[in-house]
């Protein structure tokens, strides 16, 4: 699969610990938060995720991520995956 840049919003959650373990989770699947490049990492805005060489297939992404936000907050997150 090629790189892919993902929009990613949750809805009602209401805790910094819901906000971290959906960070946590979308680590898990290999979507990071950050770009490094020359030894330097940047933070990518809010709510946004990079994933390099992921083996993953976007409609199973899409249904992981959704599934992570929904064992979170009891909601689908708003999601947009390009590449």
């Amino acid at each position: 699969m090629p790189d892919l840049l993902s929009r990613a919003e949750l809805h009602h959650a209401t805790t910094r610990e819901q906000y971290l373990e959906f960070h946590s989770g979308m680590g898990e699947m290999g979507l990071r938060q950050t770009i490094t490049r020359d030894a330097k990492v940047w933070k990518l805005p809010t709510g946004m995720y990079l994933g390099m060489n992921l083996a993953t297939p976007f409609n199973l992404l899409d249904l992981k991520i959704n599934a992570l936000a929904v064992k979170i907050t009891g909601y689908p997150s708003k999601l947009t995956l390009t590449h």
